[in-house]
Formats: C-alpha cells, structure tokens, sequence
C-alpha cells in the first residue's frame, strides 16, 4: 500500500502481481458510484495491477484506534454500515468477497465508514471479518465490558465455516435482551421490611437463585475478561486459546465455557 498526496486530492494504490485486466466490475463502479465503496481506478504497471483509492478527508481504521480504545458502540456502527455496503453491491452484482477488511483499508469519512473494493481480491468475506473480530478484541476498551462480550461472541460464531453475519447480530440482540433482564437487584429485606420480619421459605429460595445467577454472571464476566487479557499478550491467540476454540462445537450464545483452554487443566479434544 502506498499514499499519495498533492493541493487537490489524497490517495493511494495497492498493487498485485498479476497483470491488468478488466471486466465488468470496474465500469460498474465507476458509472455507479455506491455509497460506502471508496472511489476507483484501475491500470496495469510493468505486468502488475494497480489500483487508486481516493482517500481525502478520510482517516484509516488503524489510525483512529492506534492510541484510542474500540467501544461497543464502534463495533456494532461498522457491522450495521457493512451489512448496507454488502446489500447495494449485491444490487449491482458485484462481489461482497471483494471487500478489504484488513484495518488499514477501512476508512472513517464524515461521520461514516468506507470500504475498499479490490476486483481481484481473494481472499473470502467471511475469513476477512472474522480476522477483523480478531481486530476488535484486541483494541477494545476493556472498561466496556459490553464491548468484549459483543466481541467475543463475533468471534465465536464467525469461527464457523459459514455464517450468516446479519443473524449473528440478531441474535445477540436478543441473547443481550435476555441477560440484561436477569441481572436483577439484589432485593434488600431489610431494608423494606425491617429487622423484624424473617424470610419465608418461598423468600429464601427466591434469593437462593438471585445469588446463584449473580456468581455465574460474575464468573462469566470474569473468565471472559481473563481471555480477553490472553489474546492481547502477543503469544495468547496462537497458544493453547485458538486450540481450544477451534474444537469447541455448537455452543449457544454466552456459553463461555468452550472457552475453557488447556491452561484450565482440560484435554485439548480432537474433534472440530
């Protein structure tokens, strides 16, 4: 990748070694500016392919979180801006795998995120954002904890072979839906009734069960933080924790633990 300034404009090119050629993707771009898709040009150059992206007024998604944290709310603004670019491309019959989702390629103009189409990428969409979820844990705000949980579950469910992003989502949605509703307050009786009154049976169990939904959500939030911390350390993706996952089938949403790692003092499985 190479940027290129002058008084007018700011740009820059990515070059792949293999020769220009040109269908109907580039005519369909340029005559069909999409909101979303960076503007493009195209040539060949000493037998490589070089492509132009304007890019003024634009900052790069590594720039922006270089020295700042991601929020939730980032992550889930991107996806939602993602999910529209990948409808109108399919309008257009253009190709979503095109997309470069590597940070450096994602751009933040006017309030909005825009994306680069390379005609001749190769790599699938669904790696690219899974590899991006990767992204996301890494440079997360670890005060958010909302964000590592949205995080952690892209993360998860794109391990899949084939997924569906949109559904991802929705699903979250309500699994978040769901959680927030448990995590009830604590009732104070002495509060409400005074030292006078003692609890029922009926009362007790009803606290029993308040307690026991406090410690999981507690130990959830902890175990999900703990390997929030391991992936961060240079070698924590590629050690036990990618192992661990990469054999964990068809949990549900917030079931953390397959996240277990052989660290845990668990067997390293051998099915996927």
């Amino acid at each position: 990748m190479e940027y290129e300034t002058n008084l007018s404009q700011a740009f820059f090119r990515v070059t792949v070694a293999e020769p220009y050629t040109e269908d109907y993707q580039m005519p369909m771009l340029q005559r069909n500016p999409i909101d979303g898709i960076l503007p493009i040009e195209g040539c060949g150059v000493n037998g490589a392919s070089c492509y132009t992206y304007g890019v003024g007024g634009c900052a790069s998604m590594s720039d922006l979180y270089a020295k700042d944290c991601m929020k939730k709310a980032d992550i889930q603004e991107l996806i939602g801006r993602l999910l529209e670019v990948i409808e109108i491309l399919q309008k257009h019959m253009l190709n979503p795998d095109c997309l470069m989702l590597e940070p450096e390629y994602l751009f933040r103009k006017a309030g909005k995120w825009w994306f680069c189409y390379l005609p001749v990428q190769k790599k699938k969409l669904l790696q690219s954002f899974h590899e991006l979820s990767e992204y996301f844990v890494k440079t997360l705000d670890y005060e958010d904890v909302e964000g590592i949980f949205l995080a952690y579950e892209l993360h998860k469910a794109t391990l899949q072979e084939k997924y569906d992003l949109k559904t991802i989502m929705e699903e979250y949605e309500i699994h978040e839906e769901e959680r927030k509703k448990e995590e009830i307050q604590e009732p104070d009786v002495q509060q409400e009734f005074g030292n006078v009154f003692t609890l029922s049976d009926e009362e007790e169990c009803e606290e029993e069960e308040y307690v026991l939904k406090r410690q999981f959500h507690q130990k959830w939030r902890h175990k999900v933080i703990s390997h929030a911390e391991m992936i961060r350390e240079e070698d924590g993706w590629h050690n036990p924790w990618k192992r661990s996952i990469w054999h964990s089938p068809g949990k549900s949403w917030g079931e953390w633990d397959d996240l277990m790692t052989e660290t845990d003092g668990q067997e390293e499985s051998t099915n996927l």
